[in-house]
């Protein structure tokens, strides 16, 4: 993360939005479908924050709370963009996709094999291409407050 100043949670999220949709100014339709998806990648990091964010993640994060602040949500955010831009190469690994937050200083080392690394990289390709919905259970060592809060809204129209 090579800037010195670093993004508000807000301009992390529209980081995200605009490296999957490749569309500084969205149509309404595109804007709502964004913000459902943001809401839905936010639940997945609220409720993952214990075991997979805290415990990995090498920038500054509150690491004394079970659920992130605004500013720890901006670097999930950024994390999940580095993702995005790490999986538009062709015939991706996700050791790769780990080399790449690597490289970009998002990563800690919990052990040898990096299996910490692998599982929230596992995780956040999951989340965005959704090839499944969650993490597994047995990665969640405790249970979160906000996961019975975790909703997703339905898009509407405002």
């Amino acid at each position: 993360m090579a800037s010195t100043e670093e993004p508000t949670s807000s301009e992390s999220r529209d980081a995200f939005s605009f490296a999957v949709t490749k569309i500084e100014v969205r149509p309404d339709i595109l804007e709502s479908a964004c913000k459902w998806y943001i809401s839905f990648l936010e639940c997945r990091i609220r409720e993952s924050w214990d075991a997979l964010f805290q415990r990995v993640l090498a920038v500054d994060i509150n690491e004394n709370t079970a659920t992130p602040s605004n500013e720890d949500l901006s670097v999930a955010f950024q994390l999940l963009t580095a993702v995005v831009l790490a999986c538009e190469k062709e015939e991706l690994a996700l050791i790769e996709i780990v080399d790449d937050l690597d490289n970009k200083r998002f990563l800690r080392y919990t052990d040898e094999e990096r299996s910490d690394a692998l599982q929230l990289a596992f995780a956040a390709f999951g989340w965005i291409s959704k090839s499944h919905e969650s993490i597994p259970t047995y990665l969640l060592k405790t249970k979160t407050p906000n996961r019975s809060r975790c909703t997703i809204l339905s898009i509407t129209k405002s």
